[in-house]
């Protein structure tokens, strides 16, 4: 099974033909969407549904940035839940029936400006992911890991420094330290590769402002069946939005 999450920037407004084009490459058959502004009101859904052969569901965000979770229609979906209340742009979760049993998915867009909010919100996720015994937590957690630690701090532009700084200085690794001690493994298991910017967004970023911001994360039977993890950093992608997706391929049965 292939699982995918990508933050598309602003509805894809402009880049809609270049993101599907990213997402079909990669044949998801569990794919996560954030930023997915418009969605509600103008058909993008159900474009985006309709031409890569998925169904799913769609949050409405306080923040306007829409959360999606879509996957492939024969893949039983056992529970389909969304939320916003208290959120800044929500999260959505379907539960699929696989080989192994039921398996969580969720996706998430934590709070882009307060850690303190965005902690609140990684607790949010991490319950919602907990009832099942299988999970993957995915999206972009606008934050870093200790992984990035240290060294990155001082390379991040000032725009950036807004999402990952703490109000006494430090580099907020908040929504990683949470799910790693309630038992989600970071997929990524080298030295992290930066989801943002992409180069269709350096031009307003500091040199070198680079940062991973987009994870997947799985409970530990899933993460020990995780046969491939990758940031798609090709020239596609690079145009199709400001953040890179991330992708993961499970064998379950």
């Amino acid at each position: 099974m292939r699982v995918m999450a990508y933050n598309i920037l602003d509805g894809g407004e402009g880049r809609t033909g270049a993101l599907l084009s990213v997402i079909r490459e990669q044949r998801p058959d569990v794919l996560g969407l954030c930023e997915c502004a418009g969605f509600d009101t103008d058909g993008t859904f159900e474009r985006f549904a309709g031409e890569l052969g998925l169904t799913g569901v769609l949050n409405r965000a306080p923040s306007g940035n829409h959360v999606a979770l879509l996957h492939r229609p024969e893949l039983e979906a056992v529970r389909v839940d969304t939320q916003s209340a208290g959120m800044f742009n929500g999260r959505a979760e379907v539960v699929l029936r696989t080989g192994i049993g039921e398996v969580a998915f969720v996706m998430t867009h934590l709070h882009p400006f307060s850690p303190v909010l965005r902690l609140a919100e990684a607790e949010t996720v991490a319950g919602a992911a907990s009832f099942t015994p299988h999970s993957v937590v995915m999206g972009d957690l606008n934050s870093l890991s200790r992984a990035e630690l240290p060294g990155t701090h001082e390379a991040l532009a000032r725009t950036l420094r807004l999402r990952t700084t703490t109000a006494d200085g430090r580099v907020d690794t908040g929504p990683a330290d949470l799910l790693a001690a309630r038992g989600w493994t970071d997929l990524e298991s080298g030295a992290p590769r930066p989801t943002y910017p992409s180069r269709i967004a350096t031009a307003e970023e500091a040199p070198g402002a680079s940062a991973r911001l987009d994870y997947l994360l799985a409970t530990p039977e899933l993460a020990a069946r995780c046969r491939e993890f990758t940031v798609v950093d090709d020239e596609l992608a690079h145009r199709a939005s400001d953040h890179l997706p991330v992708v993961a391929e499970f064998d379950l049965g």
